[in-house]
């Protein structure tokens, strides 16, 4: 396995760090691809989560996740394109994290119908923003997204094993041909990483508690915000 270590100014001087190589900087970079090197998670498990967008009155009791569609974080004005080095708005997103028990990473989707090379630019942005947050001495869980079978060669590289990770299975499930593409990387994740604890979002599937039991993966379930929401109203 090719491994690599960016040692090199974050920019060239006069320009700005557009590509936001300052958070790449110092990460273990793993394969052909070039993709940060995700170590086992050391930290608290979560017990409370709350998306990105609320403003709870005591975030120290919980872990804040991304599982909400791209354009509330990402585009623009998100935290990758939006925020430079050391701007208002990268300092203002740090102050906010810092605020939390801990972070559940970026969940920037792999649809199966975007051109392979954008689904694999999102598993590199996901990775760069679980590794610099932690090198910034935050608790942060990974969350595991992947594709169809040909995201499996980079979504599992270089994912130390044994480790807590996370996935979301929210509006993955209802469908047949989505809930089928699923649950083939669910269980070649468990396979490959041998997961110590999976952080679940979304449904918990009969089928999902099998592979989680057989294999002796600890579970912490949550239900997606959308279905709480929707019970309180009936």
């Amino acid at each position: 396995m090719k491994n690599k270590i960016l040692k090199k100014e974050t920019s060239a001087r006069g320009f700005k760090d557009t590509f936001n190589i300052h958070r790449v900087k110092d990460l273990k970079l793993v394969g052909d691809l070039e993709i940060p090197y995700i170590s086992k998670y050391v930290g608290p498990i979560p017990k409370k989560i709350i998306n990105v967008l609320r403003h709870p009155s005591n975030p120290e009791l919980y872990f804040v996740h991304h599982y909400l569609f791209d354009y509330t974080f990402d585009g623009r004005n998100g935290f990758w394109y939006g925020c430079m080095e050391d701007s208002i708005r990268e300092k203002a997103y740090l102050c906010k994290m810092k605020q939390y028990q801990g972070i559940i990473s970026p969940d920037y989707s792999i649809y199966i119908d975007l051109p392979f090379a954008h689904q694999i630019w999102n598993i590199y942005r996901d990775r760069v923003t679980c590794m610099w947050l932690r090198s910034l001495g935050l608790n942060v869980v990974f969350n595991v997204r992947w594709g169809d079978y040909r995201t499996y060669k980079i979504v599992f590289q270089g994912i130390e094993k044994h480790s807590v990770l996370a996935v979301g299975s929210h509006g993955l499930i209802k469908h047949p041909e989505n809930r089928t593409i699923f649950m083939s990387g669910f269980k070649e994740m468990i396979r490959r990483l041998e997961p110590s604890t999976l952080i679940i979002y979304g449904p918990y599937t009969n089928e999902m508690r099998e592979q989680c039991e057989k294999n002796n993966v600890q579970v912490v379930h949550f239900v997606a915000e959308q279905v709480e929401a929707r019970k309180g109203e009936q």
